[in-house]
Parts: structure tokens; sequence; C-alpha cells
């Protein structure tokens, strides 16, 4: 792909940053992309970071990579916010975005070892767990501030950056067909 935007005959950050924002642009235009804007997506950070000092207060927040917390924030933040849209979008009515939260985004969240190590689960269940991807998110965000993972720290961040590449296509589809969406 980086091949593919030197061709084009442009730097490949600046060629890519533009062509994000074009398509961002382009889609807001004809069908309010909203919750892919930069201050939406922020908010789960800034609720993070609010998190963070009050839990100073009572005892100290070791960090032991910085820039894997800030991967992890940014990159779980666009996959909830993806869901959120996607969900958003299906539903018919309250009780369908509630479903989506209920039985998806909760069992998810709650079997990726948030509360857990992984290890001390049966094999099965340890298979099971590497299949979730909200595991990866976990388990990046715990060796970003105590440097103690369950699995390979660049394996969780593949399975997370294509977990929101596959939601961005699926959203930028459901746009593009306009499924479900009013005229």
């Amino acid at each position: 792909m980086v091949q593919a935007i030197i061709d084009l005959g442009g730097d490949p950050v600046t060629s890519l940053a533009s062509r994000f924002r074009f398509c961002t642009v382009a889609v807001s235009r004809n069908s309010s992309f909203a919750p892919l804007k930069p201050r939406n997506l922020s908010r789960g950070i800034a609720v993070g970071i609010a998190v963070t000092v009050v839990l100073s207060i009572w005892g100290p927040v070791s960090i032991h990579n910085f820039g894997l917390i800030v991967f992890h924030a940014v990159a779980a933040s666009l996959m909830l916010s993806l869901l959120g849209l996607i969900g958003g979008i299906w539903s018919d009515k309250f009780d369908h975005i509630a479903a989506v939260t209920n039985f998806i985004i909760t069992p998810l969240s709650f079997l990726s070892g948030t509360f857990y190590s992984i290890e001390r689960l049966p094999a099965l269940a340890q298979t099971i767990a590497h299949l979730n991807p909200f595991f990866y998110m976990i388990d990046g965000f715990r060796y970003g501030f105590i440097g103690q993972s369950d699995a390979p720290v660049l394996t969780g961040m593949v399975v997370v950056g294509l977990m929101d590449v596959a939601l961005w296509i699926v959203c930028w589809r459901m746009f593009d067909s306009g499924y479900k969406l009013k005229p």
C-alpha cells in the first residue's frame, strides 16, 4: 500500500493523511460520518486520562511503555466507535442497540482477561480467548502499564489494527450502499 502511494507521486505520510481527510470529508458531506471525527474518537481517550489521574490519587500509576498505551487507547477507541456506528446504523430501535451492547460488547470485554490472566484458564478456554479481539486490547494496555502480557505484543497490535481496518471497511460499505440510511 505504501509503495502504491509513493508510485502515485507523493510522500507516503502526507498522501495517506490527505486521502484519509478526503475520504472522511467526502463521506461526511454525503452521509454524516460523524462518529469518526477526531473530536468524537478522542472522548474515550479523555475518559482514560481522567481515570488515570483520579487513580493516581490512591497510588502510583506505573507506565512501562507509553507508546503502547497510546496505540491501544487510539485503536481501542476506534474499534469501539466503529462497533457503535455499525450497531447504530443496524438497529431500528433502542432495544437493538442494547442487544449489541449486552450480547456482543459486554461478553467480549468480560471474557478478555480484564479481571484475570488467561494463563489461569484451561487450554481450550485460552484458545478461545485468543480469538477475542478485546483480549488483545486489554493485554496491550496491561503490557503498556505493567510490562506483563499473556500474548505477544506485536500479535496484539496486528490483531487490533486489522480489526479496526475490517470494521472501517464494514462502516464504509454501509455508508456507500446507503444501508438503512435516510436520504
